[in-house]
């Protein structure tokens, strides 16, 4: 074994003989099925920690480590669950691998061509946010076990409060600070979904109804409705074609966010929600931004009010 990968293995081995209960280890059999069944390899350290305990505990209950027919288990559930597809984007982007102590499971995240990086992503059920944490296993287990801010952090579902304000209160302050245009009709809203072959949000509908589309100061606050299908293709093809990046075919995009960031709706086999996530490019998160379109341009137009 590679000397660097032994003292890896050694420090999170310690971390858990001093924090959690250990178990007796995996055998090499059984990984490599579990492998086979979900179609990739697992990371070498986590095959190496398997080995020696098939699964970690910590004293309140929390699993760690999935033992590895957990890993398996678990993981084909996530992804084949016809509820759990219903409610959430496809979670076939990541091999999970623990669920404690915070809300939803921690993954490695899965690439084209079925290959595993070394990123660590946190999803959490509460808002099917998918947000990167670390970019190496034992660094991870050192964040999880002994930096309490860091595990606080993590149990924050993220996303700004939730206001009540729908478009008919909003207008007054879009109108009063940024730019709004002639509306576009029913029929052809209707057309630009024939060409995504997806139903646009209601929200978004109400705001295609009474703007083509909104600029602040700052750029687009939401595209013209032309511009959702030619956006959609352009981001999907060019700022997340990197063979080291997760697909983005889950979203529809109706902003950018002006530093390379991006808004979005999920898309789940139930159709495009209502939630906005943001697509963020320098670490691949896709986190919870606002429970509708209408919180996150009222929060947007806070600033002004300000001022």
């Amino acid at each position: 074994m590679q000397e660097r990968l032994m003292k890896e293995l050694d420090a999170c081995l310690g971390l858990f003989r001093a924090k959690a209960k250990v178990s007796t280890g995996a055998d090499i059999a059984g990984i490599s099925q579990a492998e086979e069944v979900l179609e990739l390899s697992f990371p070498t350290l986590l095959k190496e920690i398997l080995k020696v305990t098939d699964g970690v505990v910590d004293s309140k209950g929390n699993s760690l480590l999935w033992s590895t027919s957990q890993i398996l288990s678990k993981n084909q559930f996530l992804r084949t669950d016809s509820t759990v597809r219903q409610k959430y984007m496809p979670l076939n982007r990541f091999l999970f691998f623990s669920d404690a102590p915070c809300n939803g499971c921690f993954g490695f995240a899965i690439v084209p061509d079925s290959k595993l990086t070394a990123s660590i992503f946190h999803w959490k059920g509460v808002n099917d946010s998918r947000e990167s944490v670390s970019y190496h296993l034992s660094r991870f287990y050192e964040d999880l076990l002994d930096d309490r801010e860091w595990l606080k952090r993590r149990s924050d579902p993220g996303g700004w409060e939730m206001s009540t304000a729908g478009l008919e209160a909003l207008k007054p302050k879009i109108e009063k600070y940024w730019t709004t245009f002639p509306p576009v009709s029913e029929s052809e809203i209707q057309a630009v979904e024939a060409q995504l072959g997806l139903i646009l949000p209601d929200d978004l509908r109400q705001i295609y109804l009474y703007s083509n589309g909104i600029d602040s100061e700052y750029g687009q606050a939401v595209y013209k409705l032309q511009e959702l299908v030619p956006e959609n293709a352009l981001i999907k093809a060019q700022q997340f074609e990197s063979d080291w990046v997760m697909p983005a075919d889950s979203f529809l995009f109706f902003a950018p966010e002006g530093n390379g960031d991006y808004y979005a709706f999920p898309i789940t086999e139930a159709g495009v929600g209502k939630a906005v996530m943001e697509l963020e490019h320098e670490d691949d998160s896709r986190s919870y931004a606002a429970p509708d379109i209408f919180n996150l341009l009222d929060y947007q137009l806070e600033e002004y009010d300000e001022y």
